[in-house]
């Protein structure tokens, strides 16, 4: 017999969250917010999609690039490399990773970017893209 307090699970297949998805969730929220905010302080535009060549797109997945990823934009947004970024304009609890697409103001700085990332401790996931609006749609 059931005890009064205890809860009765009534769905036995439903997986219970690990405590280990919690903490990186609220830490890709975190970092949502922050990079969110660095933008709006560079008044650097985030739209859904962007297009253009010379796209950087950047993977941030682990917990070491999570913490750092802010840090590092607001660097690059202070030498004025990125006109806007691709970012989902609302946040989603399901989310693990964050994809970023960086709109280079020019060549110069698209290979600066790269530059970046390449020689980033973190290990960025990334790589230089050519988008046209045919592949944005």
């Amino acid at each position: 017999m059931n005890e009064p307090n205890q809860r009765i699970d009534r769905n036995p297949k439903r997986r219970s969250r690990s405590p280990r998805v919690s903490i990186k969730r609220n830490l890709v929220k975190n970092t949502y917010y922050s990079l969110r905010e660095i933008f709006e302080e560079f008044n650097v535009p985030c739209v859904e999609k962007v297009c253009g060549t010379g796209i950087v797109r950047i993977s941030v997945r682990n917990r070491s690039q999570l913490e750092n990823i802010a840090s590092i934009m607001k660097e690059l947004l202070e030498l004025s490399l990125i006109a806007e970024v691709g970012i989902p304009m609302e946040y989603s609890n399901k989310y693990k990773s964050i994809m970023l697409f960086l709109h280079p103001v020019d060549v110069e700085a698209t290979n600066k970017l790269h530059q970046v990332f390449e020689e980033s401790l973190f290990q960025f996931n990334h790589v230089v893209l050519d988008i046209h609006t045919t592949d944005a749609a």
